[in-house]
């Protein structure tokens, strides 16, 4: 734009005098009469260089500190050097503006007719032999640098993310997120990372298999508010969306444990997933599968149909809740099961399920089924497959073992040896079978306790069992957490023995090692819970005061499967 002003100056000086005289200049700087040698070459070097740096700049500045920058930079550099030949000559338009100040000028604004400013009174100096060189270099730089700035993890993603979440209108502690990356046509693996502020701390992973790529946020508090943001990566570029936020609705009203913490250094923290014992505990109508989190806060329900549930139990993806009774008759039994988010109900009306299920690696579980009259009658309990659709396959009928006068009472199983173990309290043995069901070992008890119920193999050689004492119904009995080494032969040494006197319960009651070494005990009777370290001593302590609940898994996170099912 600049070499265009200049050459429309240069024309109007050779047409009309008067302009320069107009802009108030002395006329002693409009032409100087005196041209000896005088060579005055206004080298006009206009180098309008348009440095048009387009660049692009997808500057994905992540947390990796990976800035993928698309860098366009189209330099354009037009060097334009207009040599005006102008003898002696000085206008006021050209000469006088750029010399204003030094020659004594001042500048006025708007009075020049086709410039906003000129000089006024400026006093050139003598022009003989003025090699007046201008070099004007206009470097017009136009740096347009579009930054387009995604934040990303490690690297390169624009992340245009469609995102719905809500809360699930069954149990609103639950959040529900459905989402959509455009431009992105596979995607590798994804997660949503969530928390009470923008920090997170908990992570869901994404089933990429699931319409919507739907994901729960499980263990929230209730009427709460929550941040997220979903993590996807797809062919080495990790993109994150924008911060969302989300607020939980209500939960139940039910009496909440008193947590009492004696170690803070040493408790493992997470959570605690138990079914209520005797319909209406906890001031809920009908027995439960609950989950209360780390502060003791209920942050997962649901009202079950069945009377008296003893077991709840997550199934080995994460993604469902069986639910089942006690049913000691063997004749009222039923397998309820939920999704996490309360929206897909299932239930299997199995008259003999009772007691005890648990997952199995393979996304199915196994139960124990009573014959008709339960545990009254002498028949013994078997360990029964079931799959998703409800079809049934038994794995195990401890008629085998005890022939008898049995009670079977807790199954467990261990993904890590494929090994199942059955607990029968009328024998005060535990028998361990594979997934085929071919016999392992039965323990040799030799009267070391009486009456268990709970208990979890571990390393397939250690055995953590919950002694109840005494008998069925002695409810002053001290119930003993024990562990032994068992061999192939089921021949125990003790290793653990806990106890504290006067506390027990005299029925169910529950064991589970945790992933640190400390070990949760369970009272279901009496709604206690301790946790203690490897030596015995006690680390956390719930009470839930004068209600009953079944068994009780702890798990650090409520994704995939549980930590007891593969130590």
């Amino acid at each position: 734009m600049v070499k265009y002003w200049r050459l429309i100056i240069g024309l109007g000086v050779l047409l009309s005098m008067t302009l320069s005289a107009g802009c108030g200049a002395d006329p002693a700087a409009t032409v100087d009469s005196d041209i000896d040698s005088d060579s005055d070459t206004d080298s006009d070097s206009d180098t309008d260089t348009d440095t048009d740096s387009d660049a692009d700049s997808d500057s994905d500045s992540d947390s990796d500190g990976d800035t993928d920058t698309d860098s366009d930079s189209d330099s354009d550099s037009d060097s334009d050097t207009d040599t005006d030949s102008d003898t002696d000559e000085y206008t006021c338009e050209y000469s006088c503006l750029n010399h204003c100040a030094s020659w004594g000028g001042t500048t006025q604004e708007g009075t020049c007719p086709n410039q906003q400013r000129c000089c006024d009174g400026a006093t050139p100096p003598d022009a003989d032999s003025d090699s007046d060189t201008d070099s004007d270099s206009d470097s017009d730089t136009d740096a347009d640098t579009d930054s387009d700035t995604d934040t990303d993890s490690d690297g390169d993603g624009d992340g245009d993310f469609e995102i719905d979440a809500s809360t699930a209108p069954n149990i609103p502690t639950v959040g529900i997120v459905k989402w959509s990356l455009n431009g992105v046509n596979s995607i590798d693996e994804a997660s949503i990372e969530f928390g009470p502020d923008d920090g997170y701390g908990m992570s869901a992973p994404v089933d990429l298999d699931e319409p919507d790529y739907k994901t729960l946020l499980l263990g929230m508090k209730h009427d709460a508010n929550y941040h997220f943001r979903i993590v996807a990566k797809a062919g080495g570029t990790t993109y994150r969306s924008d911060d969302q936020t989300l607020k939980t609705g209500p939960t139940l009203t039910i009496q909440l444990p008193n947590i009492e913490i004696q170690q803070p250094n040493k408790t493992e923290d997470g959570f605690l997933v138990i079914a209520t014992y005797n319909g209406g505990a906890m001031g809920a109508q009908n027995p439960m599968g609950l989950i209360f989190d780390n502060d003791g806060d209920l942050v997962w329900f649901y009202d079950s149909a069945l009377r008296d549930s003893t077991r709840a139990r997550m199934s080995y993806d994460g993604k469902w809740m069986a639910i089942v009774p006690v049913n000691n008759e063997g004749t009222s039994g039923s397998v309820e099961m939920v999704s996490m988010d309360g929206e897909t109900k299932k239930s299997f009306p199995i008259s003999g399920a009772a007691h005890d299920i648990t997952p199995t690696d393979d996304n199915k579980w196994a139960f124990l089924e009573y014959s008709a009259g339960g545990m009254m009658s002498s028949a013994c309990a078997k360990a029964v497959e079931l799959d998703m659709d409800g079809n049934t396959q038994v794995i195990f009928d401890s008629a085998q073992v005890w022939t008898n006068n049995c009670h079977g009472n807790a199954l467990r199983f261990s993904a890590d040896d494929g090994i199942f173990t059955m607990s029968d309290m009328n024998h005060s043995q535990i028998v361990a079978f594979d997934k085929n069901g071919t016999q392992k070992w039965v323990t040799q008890n030799n009267g070391t306790w009486t009456s268990q119920h709970g208990h979890q193999l571990i390393d397939g050689n250690k055995l953590l069992i919950f002694n109840n004492g005494g008998t069925l119904m002695e409810m002053n009995a001290t119930s003993h957490a024990l562990e032994f080494t068992v061999d192939g032969s089921g021949s125990l040494t003790k290793t653990f023995d806990y106890s504290v006197e006067g506390l027990g319960t005299p029925t169910l009651g529950d064991v589970q090692r945790l992933p640190g070494g400390n070990t949760l005990i369970s009272y279901s009777n009496s709604a206690i819970v301790h946790e203690v370290d490897s030596s015995g001593n006690l680390v956390r302590s719930w009470n839930f005061g004068q209600v009953a609940f079944g068994y009780v898994v702890w798990r650090p996170t409520l994704y995939g499967p549980s930590p007891d099912l593969n130590m």
